[in-house]
């Protein structure tokens, strides 16, 4: 779904739909599995509403953003490229701040993509040293990052609490105009 609003209505019409149809779950497959595919028919439906079939003519429009895009260039929505340059940003910051010893053999083997072993001779150092630091390396960074990103995936993508609420409350206002409650 474009949106969390119309996803959201998605959600919506399915526990509407799933509640009156409820004597209609016959359990020959899971319940989450015919949740699910009410989910998507109701998604679909939306979809095909929004979009009403156009008629086409036989003229045909070349998007003109292909035909002038040079190579490596990609188009990116402006949000996405945003967000990409925040988290280069708070990625290239944390790693900035890895001590040397650990911060040199991370670089090695994840920017120039060199091995373990020839890490380990051109640092001189066993490759189980090498193995130790790597893995010391992302501990710290995902640390960093964990506390950049405070909450972690739930601040990020909220759907509890008083969002989650006042959804179950219009499925519920919905039930009892429709009379299913």
């Amino acid at each position: 779904m474009p949106s969390d609003a119309e996803a959201e209505e998605v959600v919506q019409d399915t526990y509407l739909v799933a509640f009156t149809r409820l004597d209609q779950f016959s359990g020959a497959a899971a319940f989450s599995t015919w949740i699910t595919r009410i989910a998507i028919n109701s998604a679909l439906m939306r979809t095909r509403r929004a979009h009403p079939h156009q008629e086409y003519d036989t003229v045909t429009e070349v998007d003109t953003s292909q035909v002038l895009a040079f190579p490596g260039q990609r188009s990116e929505m402006p949000d996405t490229a945003l967000a990409r340059a925040q988290i280069r940003s708070l990625l290239e910051r944390a790693v900035a701040d890895l001590p040397p010893d650990l911060r040199l053999p991370f670089l090695l083997h994840h920017a120039e993509s060199m091995s373990i072993r020839d890490i380990a001779r051109d640092l001189s150092l066993n490759q189980i040293t090498v193995r130790t630091r790597l893995y010391r390396a992302r501990r710290r960074l995902r640390q960093a990052l964990q506390q950049h990103v405070q909450g972690g995936f739930d601040a990020i993508f909220p759907f509890d609490g008083a969002r989650c609420r006042d959804m179950a409350d219009r499925v519920i206002a919905d039930l009892r105009v429709r009379g299913g409650l």
